[in-house]
């Protein structure tokens, strides 16, 4: 029994000693210094010294870079909130310069519009008639082109069957470059037709400078002024009548034009334009023979003012309440210097 011990006993201290001899030199190994590992092991230096301490380092500088790019992003996501939306629901890009939007659109932008209003009656007289009006618009960076087409056609006849037709009719077309946020200059071409006024043809080219006084959601109020050269050619009767079969003079062209949104379904629109002959016209007056003769010259004006109230259903429907006044200073004898016009149209637009 005690001759096993011993033997057990010798056993462990071997093992003992040998686990002692092992561990020292491992020991001591690690507690080398890191500079005879840097002088004679550089390749095991650099990957446990460097490259351990990159990767322990490169989380906490990616968190930190994360973070600043979290920041920077918040301004630029605010500065993105606050920009004005192109063609964006509610937003009549259309009504606006060009450079009120940041940053300048690149592509192609279309609008479209039509009013329509048809009227029928019958009795005494039996007809019909046609107000109609169309607008196109585009725009490309700071230059916009507009087109605007309107027509009022009636046709009527009475008991008897005598048909009698008045005829309105006008084009316009301006283009239009913005330089600055309130500032634009525009050139254009108006043509009319005006039965009643008995004016065959009236061609009117313009260039001037327009201005936004303020241009909020809210509200918007835009002035142009601007000079032009105007040419009229008349029906028969006034070539009959008065010996004039045309006539050409400079004019001067202004336009305003404000409009607000009272809630975001009901809005008013005003709009006022004047076009003054910066030449004398003449004016005719019947004599005691029953003819016409030039009495005295005048500085012809006319203008129009358009007051409209407004209904959006959607964004490509409106119901439109308006009342327009058209003022002529020096009329053709037998023509009244006044009309009025009261209208409900259906606007739709896309």
């Amino acid at each position: 029994m005690t001759l096993c011990f011993c033997k057990h006993r010798v056993r462990l201290t071997f093992f003992s000693v040998l686990f002692i001899a092992l561990l020292l030199p491992v020991t001591a190994m690690a507690e080398l210094d890191k500079d005879y590992i840097r002088e004679h092991y550089p390749e095991v230096y650099r990957q446990i010294y460097e490259e351990g301490k990159s990767s322990v380092s490169a989380p906490a500088s990616q968190s930190g870079e994360s973070s600043k790019a979290v920041d920077n992003a918040k301004p630029a996501a605010q500065e993105a909130a606050d920009a004005p939306k192109v063609n964006g629901p509610g937003d009549n890009w259309w009504e606006h310069l060009s450079l009120k939007y940041k940053p300048l659109p690149e592509n192609l932008l279309f609008h479209a519009e039509a009013l329509f209003t048809p009227v029928y009656k019958w009795g005494n007289t039996t007809g019909y008639q046609i107000d109609g009006q169309g607008a196109v618009v585009l725009r490309k960076n700071r230059l916009t082109n507009s087109l605007n087409y309107q027509i009022a056609q009636k046709l009527t006849k009475d008991a008897s069957g005598s048909q009698s037709t008045d005829d309105y009719q006008t084009f316009q077309e301006s283009l239009q470059y913005d330089l600055t946020e309130k500032f634009y200059t525009q050139g254009g071409y108006i043509w009319e037709r005006d039965r009643v006024n008995m004016i065959k043809h009236r061609h009117i080219e313009y260039a001037g400078l327009g201005y936004y006084l303020f241009d909020t959601p809210l509200h918007k109020l835009e002035f142009f002024l601007s000079g032009g050269y105007q040419t009229e050619k008349y029906y028969s009767m006034i070539q009959d009548f008065l010996n004039i079969s045309q006539k050409s003079l400079p004019v001067v062209y202004f336009y305003e034009s404000y409009k607000i949104n009272i809630t975001s379904y009901l809005f008013y629109n005003e709009i006022f334009r004047i076009i003054q002959d910066v030449s004398t016209t003449p004016v005719f007056v019947m004599n005691e023979d029953g003819n016409y003769i030039e009495d005295h010259r005048v500085h012809r004006y006319r203008w129009t003012m358009i007051n409209a109230l407004g209904y959006t259903i959607d964004k490509h429907l409106a119901i439109i309440a308006s009342h327009k006044m058209d003022y002529d200073s020096s009329p053709w004898p037998t023509v009244i210097s006044t009309d009025n016009v009261f209208k409900v149209s259906l606007r739709v637009s896309f």
